[in-house]
């Protein structure tokens, strides 16, 4: 760093044999000379500060010829770079863990996912589609809603995946250890959960395995948050802070998102992914989409509202290996979930009928009849009654594909609520004032059917 300091603060730049030289004494990652030097004069410019040096540095490392994209980063020895400590928790995947970790450049705290390279991949082909993931993630753009990753590095023997260490702890135990919460904390937890998920389809990635546990959630409600989930590909906009008594939600784990465009996902999936209850019913024959992610959150809304899932765990009853696509085990409990009827008539439903209408939009069992992540935040029962000073500026996220009064849309608030929003807490107006254009639940039925399933034969 020394004489990489002393030539920006003499002459306001580097050359590319200053930092190749640098670079090769500091022995950071796999960098190539030759590849330095293919990526300089445009990443470094003018460095006139210490930080400035050391953060031009850590990002050349990663910088690839041809591009700006960043990649996995090689290094010999991560201790050099991050102090690992204890687990955060068991993981349930053999070959990984989790693990808390400070950065030593700067002192921050981070998390930490270790995966062993011979052993988490069922082969090369997996190993690649993983890889390929990472870098994808690495590139989007910083989300108040989405846990950022940091870095990915490899050695000879593992992944390293360092992400930001988010505040609280995750759904699944929260709602473990609270029990049932608040219909108004559902609400604001259920917006900012579907922002998150809109901003990932926005970038053209889709997530795969939501669920409770991949849901952080921080009751204190930490400080401002900064998105970038405006209208257009260009502009950008933040919300007012969410206020000391909101929670505050990040999407966590990636593990599983893949890029994903209105033609489709780039890849044709072997295996079926993802979490028993989560999973939508078109996923168990290899079809993902932003779709199928907007039926798990139904899952989680209906979870967080209810304190159960929507579907009898004894559905789920593949063993290890049957989860190929076009398995005989796969297309039986795709038809199981075809034919189940989930009960709508659980508190608090009959009391929040719009609550009973997003739910049943979302768990649709055609994934042509659930709304995009951007139309569910534009529904009623979170548009014009969330506590949020912010909710309603979040519900003009558009997709970039997604023109409007396409699938999914929800009339303006005006044709359902009254001229003034209720108060946070007041009854919500009946379901028979929404009118029809409203997108029903195909395949779910309404309150007052029995929650017992009809079992197709098998």
């Amino acid at each position: 760093i020394g004489p990489v300091e002393s030539a920006a603060m003499g002459s306001g730049a580097l050359t590319g044999q200053q930092a190749s030289g640098t670079f090769a004494s500091a022995g950071e990652g796999l960098v190539s000379r030759r590849k330095l030097r293919n990526c300089l004069p445009s990443p470094l410019q003018v460095i006139t500060r210490r930080s400035d040096v050391v953060s031009k540095l850590a990002l050349l490392t990663r910088l690839q010829p041809g591009g700006n994209k960043l990649r996995i980063r090689g290094t010999d020895n991560v201790e050099e770079l991050y102090t690992l400590g204890a687990e955060v928790f068991p993981s349930t995947h053999a070959n990984m863990e989790v693990r808390h970790a400070r950065r030593l450049s700067d002192g921050e705290n981070v998390v930490v996912k270790v995966r062993e390279k011979g052993e988490s991949f069922a082969n090369s082909r997996e190993e690649k589609e993983w890889r390929a993931n990472m870098e994808f993630m690495l590139n989007l753009p910083k989300s108040g809603s989405i846990v950022q990753l940091y870095d990915v590095l490899e050695d000879s023997t593992n992944y390293y995946v360092v992400m930001e260490k988010a505040a609280g702890m995750d759904l699944f135990e929260t709602l473990e250890f609270h029990g049932r919460l608040p219909v108004v904390d559902c609400k604001e937890i259920l917006c900012q959960l579907l922002v998150a998920v809109a901003e990932l389809h926005r970038h053209g990635c889709i997530h795969k395995d939501l669920k409770l546990e991949n849901v952080m959630l921080d009751r204190a409600g930490r400080g401002p948050r900064t998105m970038s989930w405006a209208s257009d590909s260009t502009a950008s906009a933040s919300p007012p802070p969410a206020s000391p008594a909101s929670p505050v939600v990040k999407l966590i784990d990636f593990d599983t998102v893949e890029e994903w465009t209105p033609q489709g996902s780039q890849k044709t999936p072997r295996n079926v992914v993802g979490t028993d209850q989560y999973i939508a019913q078109e996923a168990y024959a290899g079809k993902y989409s932003p779709a199928s992610d907007i039926f798990a959150v139904g899952v989680i809304a209906y979870r967080m509202l209810t304190g159960k899932f929507p579907f009898r765990n004894s559905m789920f009853d593949d063993q290890a290996g049957e989860n190929w696509v076009g398995s005989p085990k796969m297309n039986q409990i795709r038809e199981r979930l075809q034919h189940f009827r989930i009960d709508f008539t659980l508190h608090p439903f009959p009391s929040e009928p719009l609550a009973r209408d997003l739910c049943q939009s979302m768990l649709a069992v055609d994934e042509d009849d659930r709304p995009e992540a951007a139309k569910a935040l534009q529904h009623p029962w979170i548009a014009n009654t969330a506590p949020s000073p912010w909710a309603s500026e979040r519900c003009s996220f558009q997709a970039p594909w997604a023109p409007s009064g396409t699938r999914g849309a929800w009339p303006s608030s005006s044709s359902v609520l009254p001229k003034e929003a209720p108060e946070p807490g007041a009854a919500c107006p009946p379901l028979s004032a929404a009118p029809s254009s409203w997108p029903r639940s195909a395949g779910v039925e309404p309150a007052g059917l029995p929650g017992e399933p009809d079992w197709p034969p098998r």
